[in-house]
C-alpha cells in the first residue's frame, strides 16, 4: 500500500494485519513498497500504483465500491475501485 492511499485503505490494512496475527500469532510488517524475497498482500485503489494486467483495472474505474482479488506470482492483490 502506497503512502498516497486514502486513510481508509491504511485502516483496512491494519485490520487485515491484526486478523492475520490472531490466526498465525505473528503480525505482518506494514510496508509502503514490497521487498524482493517475501509473499505480499497488496492493498491498492485503482489509480494509486501499477497493477498487474490480470486485475483488469479499466473495468473497475468509475464503479461504486467494486473490488478484485487476484494472485500474481507471490503476491495477493486486493484492489478497489475507490477507498471504500
Amino acid at each position: 500500500m502506497g503512502s498516497d492511499e486514502n486513510a481508509a485503505v491504511h485502516q483496512a490494512a491494519e485490520f487485515l494485519a491484526g486478523d492475520i496475527e490472531k490466526i498465525s500469532g505473528q503480525k505482518p510488517a506494514m510496508l509502503s513498497s514490497p521487498g524482493a524475497a517475501a509473499v505480499h498482500i497488496r492493498l491498492v485503489t485503482v489509480g494509486h500504483g501499477t497493477l498487474p494486467p490480470k486485475i483488469h483495472a479499466e473495468s473497475l474505474q468509475g464503479q461504486w465500491e467494486s473490488y478484485r482479488v487476484a494472485t500474481d506470482s507471490r503476491d495477493v492483490w486486493l484492489v478497489g475501485s475507490n477507498p471504500r
